[in-house]
């Protein structure tokens, strides 16, 4: 059946509109699929994700760069595994002159594990364990931060500022740091020199619990990814220049 003027013409502009509507729904679904493969690690370093755990090959630091109290360390307390850990962090802010009512903003944080600067002087399953639980600890570390900062600025209605990350985040960065450099001296207390009273076992699942209790702060693969290409991932935003120092000193 051959189908003539006003019928066709209708039949066609619907036909276009499916496939328009189709190939939106495909680039939508395309770019949730991206995202949650982005890298998340470099030669030099691997930043948190939960299912990304630390394995004796990760510890590739230079022999001649260990130090030699390391050896001291493994013979005496049996804790040959020392991985190095850190919080990347950076606030980028929309480029070009400010604009009230229009400037924009976004912190990232991702805790990462440095390859080249961490060793193992021995096979060690429980001394991997033990690493990974420190790089757990530094998640629940950035949780933390995200959490509070995001808790402070609904209760005092700051979300309507343009500029809350430069004003508050190395506030609560510092404030949650000190805690948490006494929470990994008491892991240490516990754990490594054996002088506490908590096990790994129950530090373990004190840190899990943390994990949970903040799942929706955790670390996306767009934290992560920012520090991997160490460059803006949205468009017209650069590095801040300025972040306001803490305010808690």
């Amino acid at each position: 059946m051959i189908l003539k003027g006003n019928k066709q013409k209708h039949i066609t502009m619907k036909t276009t509109r499916f496939y328009t509507l189709f190939a939106l729904l495909m680039m939508a679904a395309m770019g949730f699929s991206q995202n949650e493969n982005l890298p998340t690690e470099t030669e030099t370093h691997i930043f948190w994700q939960p299912d990304r755990k630390l394995c004796p090959e990760d510890f590739q630091c230079d022999p001649r760069e260990i130090p030699s109290g390391a050896l001291q360390e493994c013979d005496s307390m049996d804790y040959c595994v020392v991985g190095a850990f850190g919080l990347f962090k950076i606030v980028d802010v929309t480029k070009g002159r400010y604009k009230p009512g229009r400037y924009h903003e976004k912190a990232y944080m991702a805790p990462a594990f440095q390859k080249t600067k961490s060793w193992m002087l021995k096979p060690d399953t429980l001394g991997i364990e033990i690493q990974q639980l420190l790089f757990d600890m530094n998640e629940l570390h950035a949780r933390s931060i995200r959490y509070k900062l995001d808790h402070f600025l609904d209760s005092t209605d700051m979300k309507n500022t343009d500029n809350p990350y430069t004003m508050f985040f190395y506030t609560f960065y510092e404030q949650d740091t000190e805690f948490f450099n006494k929470l990994q001296y008491k892991f240490f207390h516990d754990v490594v020199y054996k002088e506490g009273d908590w096990n790994l076992e129950r530090w373990r699942e004190f840190i899990d619990t943390g994990l949970e209790q903040f799942k929706e702060y955790a670390t996306t693969p767009e934290d992560c990814y920012r520090f991997v290409i160490d460059k803006p991932i949205e468009k017209k935003m650069v590095p801040a220049k300025y972040v306001m120092p803490s305010m808690a000193r």
